[in-house]
């Protein structure tokens, strides 16, 4: 997964029920779920401390970007979140 430069993160990029749009319904319930964590690594492309975003910056917190039918958005994750999620495809490499 890939750290993307800030300026890529832009407001026309932003959506907030971004989840949703993955087809992930409920964020508490599901973002980790086995299906939630297999949704996210599908269509993950990139990520950014979210600290550093000129466009809704926020403490402790990671945004990612995705893209779905050529479609690129991003929305943010609690870091505890971006670090269970990131840890399964760490743990896979050698």
């Amino acid at each position: 997964m890939e750290q993307l430069d800030p300026s890529e993160f832009t407001w026309e990029r932003w959506r907030a029920s971004s989840i949703h749009h993955l087809g992930i319904p409920c964020r508490k319930e599901w973002i980790l779920s086995p299906y939630g964590r297999s949704i996210l690594l599908k269509f993950i492309v990139g990520w950014c401390e979210a600290e550093r975003l000129a466009c809704w910056p926020k403490v402790g917190e990671v945004a990612v970007m995705v893209e779905k039918n050529g479609d690129k958005f991003w929305f943010h994750l609690r870091r505890k979140e971006f670090d269970e999620l990131t840890k399964e495809v760490q743990d896979a490499c050698p």
